[in-house]
């Protein structure tokens, strides 16, 4: 085997097939690896809540009192005008309303209630191109002016070991060799 800018190129199918099962090995490293972080950061994160969780409980008693407070007493505190956030040295608190949200129970049946009684401003039309159907009639798509209809060549490996595919395009490959 021959080793070029420690590129590895085979000079057999045996040499073939084991840098095609090496692949797969690194393969498996990685999501190891992968899976080994992922369960540290679980760690971190749990461990994280339970040592800061009295800390949370003391801001929830905290902020409840504040709001007992806030609601017993907001007509006594220096104010705003509409008297709902109060500002004081150390912040702010006060009651406020959030954004609109609509809440949809059974979509569709909410559509075909539209539909049928209105208003039917509440519908949108969405408009879309179907590229599925460019690719069918290429010729045609490719008259429209913005629309090109493209191919690359990519190289593939697939270890049997994994069943994950290792994929570049062709371009890129021949840019790293270069």
């Amino acid at each position: 085997m021959k080793k070029e800018k420690d590129i590895f190129i085979p000079q057999s199918s045996q040499e073939t097939n084991r840098l095609i099962q090496e692949i797969g090995e690194f393969q498996v490293k990685i999501e190891n690896a992968k899976k080994e972080e992922a369960e540290k950061i679980k760690r971190i994160k749990n461990k994280t809540k339970r040592r800061t969780a009295p800390t949370q409980k003391a801001i929830k008693r905290r902020f409840v009192g504040l709001y007992i407070f806030y609601t017993t007493h907001k007509y006594e505190l220096p104010h705003p005008i509409d008297r709902k956030i109060i500002k004081l040295l150390a912040g702010e608190m006060g009651i406020f309303k959030t954004p609109p949200k609509v809440n949809l129970r059974n979509k569709k049946k909410i559509i075909r209630e539209i539909e049928k009684n209105g208003p039917k401003y509440f519908l949108k039309q969405i408009t879309d191109i179907d590229k599925e159907v460019m690719i069918k009639n290429k010729e045609k798509a490719s008259r429209v002016p913005g629309v090109t209809i493209t191919r690359t060549d990519k190289f593939r490996v697939t270890p049997k070991e994994t069943g994950s595919s290792e994929t570049a395009s062709i371009k890129d490959l021949k840019k790293f060799i270069q």
